[in-house]
């Protein structure tokens, strides 16, 4: 009873926790340092007092007669063992699967690309801006290697913005999976855009020089701002369908097909623009781009 309670109290107690720490934030309260440290003391500490109070509640009374019959005795023995040694396997069979799903990869010294002299630095008629911001989440997507560059043109018809942005993943650096959790649908709603229904998803971009690899085709706004994104992830030179990024059993197929960490290195590009791709297509910018991403495999 006590080996059962102890993870459903952990759950229970870290997501009373989480829950207090995001009413704090939201009343704009510091939570880190003092606030984030004690509450988990505290929830370490009152879990410990539910489980001795539980420990207290099923232990027998003094002065009960607490010496088995024999037969009773062997009998509990015998399920006990039978339930240690199904156990054992079953970690034993656990411990394995990571294992082999989790080997170092023997490809571990692949050369990283050097980003920044894959994009163009400048453009005819465009002004170029590197968005320095994208490093403060290198320990979210475990990779140093980034890049997102925005490219912006004034036209007679407004202004062209052109952002593209790089992530690159060494092999056996992060597991396919962990880096399908950022794509743009699971992580642009949350800083304020919302997606906007699409009859396709999925779209083949034509160029001069013949269409790209079937990009996820989406279109989100922040207000009036549209933002029309493309977005392509390779794994080991080859391109994944994408998943759902909130749907577990989805991404834990992902991880059963290319283990949690394999041989494969990965490649994350995205595309965005307030203006559809046929807007930009020819221009002799877009052009430059695609040029620079073939070395990469794309």
């Amino acid at each position: 009873m006590i080996l059962l309670a102890a993870p459903i109290l952990a759950l229970a107690m870290n997501f009373a926790r989480s829950l207090l720490l995001t009413l704090l934030a939201n009343a704009d309260v510091d939570i880190t340092g003092p606030w984030h440290d004690w509450t988990g003391f505290a929830v370490l500490g009152l879990t410990a007092a539910v489980l001795f109070g539980l420990a207290r509640l099923i232990e027998k009374p003094d002065g009960e007669d607490s010496t088995p019959h024999a037969r009773g005795s062997t009998a509990r023995s015998t399920t006990a063992s039978r339930f240690l040694a199904n156990g054992l396997a079953v970690a034993v069979a656990v411990a394995l699967l990571f294992h082999f799903k989790t080997a170092p990869s023997p490809r571990n010294n692949s050369v990283v690309p050097d980003l920044e002299r894959v994009l163009p630095t400048s453009a005819p008629g465009w002004s170029v801006t590197t968005d320095a911001s994208i490093y403060q989440f290198r320990s979210t997507l475990q990779t140093d290697t980034l890049l997102q560059r925005t490219y912006l043109k004034h036209t007679p018809t407004g202004i062209h913005q052109v952002t593209v942005y790089l992530a690159y993943w060494r092999a056996g650096q992060a597991s396919v999976s962990s880096v399908s959790t950022h794509t743009p649908d699971a992580c642009w709603p949350g800083s304020g855009w919302v997606l906007e229904s699409q009859p396709v998803t999925r779209e083949v971009l034509a160029t001069p020089g013949g269409p790209l690899p079937a990009a996820e085709a989406r279109l989100f706004r922040n207000q009036h701002f549209p933002q029309y994104v493309w977005f392509w992830h390779f794994y080991d030179g080859r391109l994944l369908a994408h998943l759902d990024p909130r749907s577990p059993g989805a991404l834990l197929k992902l991880a059963w097909n290319h283990g949690f960490s394999r041989e494969g290195d990965q490649l994350f590009v995205r595309i965005s623009s307030n203006r559809p791709w046929s807007d930009f297509a020819n221009d002799p910018l877009a052009q430059t781009i695609l040029s620079s991403l073939r070395p990469l495999g794309f």
